[in-house]
C-alpha cells in the first residue's frame, strides 16, 4: 500500500518506532466566493480584498487560541526553521500571526464554528477558515454557488503543514485483536474505499462529496477524483505538505497559552 503523496510518515514515528498507520490528513484551508480573497498572495492583499465586502467584509472560523495560532505559526516559519523547536519565539513570524488573527479574524458574528460555517454559506461573511472537510456542510446550503480555495498566505514556502490522524495499538492488545485491526486499516486505506467515502458513493449520485485528505496515494490519480474540482483543488495546495511536528506542536500550544489574549491588541 503506498502510504502518500503528502509525505506524512514522520508524524506516526516515535524515536525511529512506527506508532500509527495514517490514513487521514487535515489542513486549514481559505475558502471563499471571491478568487481575489482565496488567492490573496500576502496579507495586505488579503485584507484589501476582504475589504472590500463592506459590511461583510470578515473571515469567519478564525480564532486566536493556541491550537489555531500553532498551526498559522507553523506556517509563517516552515517546517524547518530552528524557531519552531527554540524557547524563543520569531518575534516577527508571531507579529504576523497577530496581525491575521486581530484584522482578517473580527469575524464577531457567531459563537460557534458551525454558526460560522451557516453564516458563510448563507454570504454573511467574505471567507472561512476551516478544515476541508467542512466544505461539505458549506455545500449542502450553498449548492448551487461556486467556491474558490486557496490558504492563509503566511510565509514563502510552499509547503504547508498538516495534521495526520492514524490508527494506533493500545498496549496489551492480544493477537487476534492485532489481526483484525491490521484487516482494517488495510481496508480504509484502500483506493477504492477512500474513493467511496470521499465522493459520497455510499450515498448515491446526489450526495454531496467529503472532503477530508486522503492520506494514500493512489485515491488522487482516479479519473472520478480528478473529476471532482474542489478534491483536485486541495490536492493541489497540500502536494508537498509536511506533517506538523507531534512533539514541537504541543510544546508550542503550551506556550503560546502562556501569552495574553489577544495576541494583538
Amino acid at each position: 500500500m503506498a502510504i502518500s503523496i503528502l509525505r506524512p510518515r514522520a508524524a506516526v514515528f516515535l524515536n525511529g518506532k512506527l506508532y500509527a498507520a495514517p490514513h487521514w490528513l487535515c489542513r486549514k484551508l481559505l475558502i471563499s466566493r471571491d478568487p481575489k480573497v482565496a488567492y490573496a498572495r500576502d496579507i495586505p492583499e488579503l485584507e484589501r480584498a476582504v475589504e472590500e465586502h463592506g459590511a461583510s467584509s470578515k473571515i469567519a472560523g478564525l480564532r486566536d487560541g493556541s491550537d489555531s495560532v500553532a498551526a498559522l505559526y507553523f506556517d509563517r516559519v516552515g517546517k524547518d526553521a530552528p524557531t519552531c523547536v527554540s524557547n524563543e519565539f520569531d518575534p516577527q513570524a508571531l507579529e504576523d500571526v497577530s496581525t491575521v488573527v486581530s484584522h482578517c479574524g473580527k469575524s464577531g458574528c457567531e459563537p460557534d464554528r458551525i454558526a460560522e460555517i451557516v453564516a458563510f454559506a448563507k454570504g454573511h461573511v467574505a471567507a472561512y477558515h476551516g478544515f476541508s472537510e467542512e466544505l461539505s456542510l458549506v455545500r449542502k446550503i450553498a449548492s448551487d454557488e461556486q467556491f474558490r480555495i486557496g490558504v492563509i498566505p503566511l510565509g514563502k514556502s510552499n509547503r504547508r503543514g498538516l495534521y495526520v490522524d492514524g490508527f494506533g495499538l493500545r498496549t496489551g492488545c492480544d493477537s487476534k485483536t492485532e489481526e483484525f485491526m491490521g484487516q482494517f486499516a488495510r481496508f480504509i486505506c484502500e483506493p477504492r474505499t477512500m474513493q467511496t467515502v470521499l465522493l459520497s458513493e455510499d450515498i448515491g449520485p446526489n450526495g454531496v462529496p467529503r472532503y477530508p485528505i486522503a492520506a494514500t496515494q493512489d485515491i488522487y490519480s482516479k479519473p472520478a477524483m480528478l473529476r471532482e474540482r474542489y478534491h483536485r483543488r486541495i490536492c493541489e495546495l497540500i502536494r508537498d505538505g509536511y506533517a506538523y511536528p507531534s512533539l514541537e506542536y504541543h510544546s508550542l500550544r503550551s506556550r503560546l497559552d502562556r501569552l495574553p489574549r489577544p495576541l494583538a491588541a
